[in-house]
């Protein structure tokens, strides 16, 4: 079985690579008929530069139409397949092994076209509770390095800073191991943090910066962690402004 491992992947890659030709080509379909229209506009008078001004802007607009609907689009798409993380140990290769790697595929997709652009707004929200992920009231997330958002919850207030990896699932001695990751309220991860398949984080909990929360640790409420791994430093102070300046800096 172990030599066909190989060319499925590459056979499964390159019906991804078509897949996502083809949701590409049906998100590009609105922003398509607002160029051409500008363009036969401009084609059929004679407006100078002003008609080239509103055939640029008419693009620039198009590319961001085409972000929103292919987002809206690997949504329904997850929701169609059924794409998700599945909790447990699974042998490489697996049917799970595939499910993620749709999964994954789908997230990717979105994250070298166009999601860095929605960092930090309701919108970087709303697109990963669309893939799975339950996540309280005011929440900002302004990282893309997000893997099994199915296997993520989060609470209310929560910060996620730039570039943190949080993944729920880990390969280990040829298995995939999938585990929930749970974030409680109030908690602000900082900048380039890793956080690994299992991990428990209670409420109140500031995470410095380039720290490691490894797989399975248990993060207990009300205090400050840092390090790789993270280690408990000091209590949380409970002052809402400095908890993010703190976060988003070396502790």
């Amino acid at each position: 079985m172990s030599r066909f491992v190989e060319p499925i992947r590459l056979l499964l890659a390159i019906l991804g690579h078509i897949s996502g030709g083809i949701i590409c080509g049906l998100a590009l379909i609105p922003s398509g008929l607002l160029i051409s229209s500008v363009w036969k506009w401009a084609s059929n008078t004679s407006n100078g530069l002003p008609g080239v001004m509103l055939l640029c802007i008419s693009i620039g607009l198009g590319y961001f139409l085409f972000c929103y609907s292919l987002l809206l689009l690997l949504i329904v798409f997850r929701y169609l397949f059924r794409f998700g993380g599945q909790e447990g140990t699974h042998p490489i290769p697996s049917p799970a092994l595939f499910n993620y790697m749709a999964y994954s595929w789908a997230f990717v997709l979105a994250e070298h076209l166009c999601l860095p652009l929605f960092k930090g707004t309701p919108l970087m929200v709303w697109f990963c509770r669309g893939m799975g992920a339950k996540i309280g009231r005011n929440a900002i997330i302004t990282t893309t390095h997000t893997y099994y958002w199915d296997m993520i919850e989060m609470g209310d207030a929560c910060l996620v800073g730039a570039y943190v990896a949080i993944s729920g699932h880990v390969g280990e001695k040829g298995r995939l191991v999938s585990n929930k990751i749970k974030i409680g309220n109030n908690v602000s991860i900082g900048e380039n943090t890793t956080i690994l398949a299992g991990a428990v984080i209670e409420d109140n909990i500031v995470i410095g910066a380039n720290s490691l929360v490894p797989k399975n640790a248990h993060l207990e409420a009300n205090a400050v962690y840092a390090g790789v791994p993270v280690l408990r430093r000091s209590a949380y102070n409970g002052i809402a402004g400095d908890r993010h300046l703190t976060t988003l800096s070396y502790i």
